[in-house]
């Protein structure tokens, strides 16, 4: 095996909190998929993008590599899998599902600067009302439904609220809110998914 006994996966995005994975059970799935791959050379074309995921892969005997995730997975000094291929994609799903999970997203709602917007206005919101935005968030329950989702968006659904996040003075999530029960999540503009939970009544009551 290309790696053995890896102990645990940093992964960092730009924006969001690090998650640590030390599930061994996990760990073993993903580098079972990433051992099978074939690795090729990698030539540095100093990407920079903002949704690069990134960290370090720690071994038991004490070494650790460094990783990226763009649209190739890249560790060390070589690119491993073929675009596409069913390996390495579920690899970068896995990776992603982690880092852009409820429970991670859920955290920058109590730090960041957060603005709602209607047709009408935007406010600023502050720690008491962001720790209710993040208990309506975390409780929310994602919709795995394809037909359920593309209802939604099929029925040219305009969002009632905006919901923008800010690190200093750069937006990196957003959450529309179409009516009581659906509102979806955005990261740099790039869907993430759709949620069940009810926080149009809490922007339209008096905050």
């Amino acid at each position: 095996m290309l790696f053995d006994d890896p102990i645990k996966l940093e992964i960092n995005i730009k924006y969001l909190p690090t998650v640590t994975l030390t599930d061994p059970d996990i760990l073993f799935k993903l580098w079972e998929k990433v051992n099978k791959m074939p690795k090729f050379k990698y030539i540095n074309t100093n990407d920079n993008a903002e949704d690069k995921i990134y960290g370090y892969i720690y071994l038991l005997d004490g070494n650790k590599y460094y990783y990226e995730i763009n649209n190739n997975l890249i560790i060390d000094d070589f690119i491993y899998g073929i675009n596409q291929s069913k390996d390495l994609e579920d690899a970068k799903s896995l990776i992603r599902r982690l880092i852009f999970s409820k429970t991670n997203i859920s955290k920058v709602l109590l730090k960041d600067k957060i603005i709602a917007f209607n047709e009408n206005t935007g406010f600023l919101l502050n720690q008491k009302e962001k720790i209710k935005l993040y208990d309506i968030f975390k409780n929310a329950k994602e919709v795995d439904s394809s037909k359920e989702i593309s209802a939604l968006f099929e029925g040219n659904n305009t969002p009632l609220y905006i919901i923008r996040v800010f690190d200093n003075d750069s937006e990196f999530l957003t959450i529309n809110i179409y009516n009581e029960k659906y509102f979806s999540v955005y990261y740099l503009d790039s869907f993430l998914y759709l949620l069940k939970g009810n926080l149009l009544s809490f922007l339209k009551k008096p905050l």
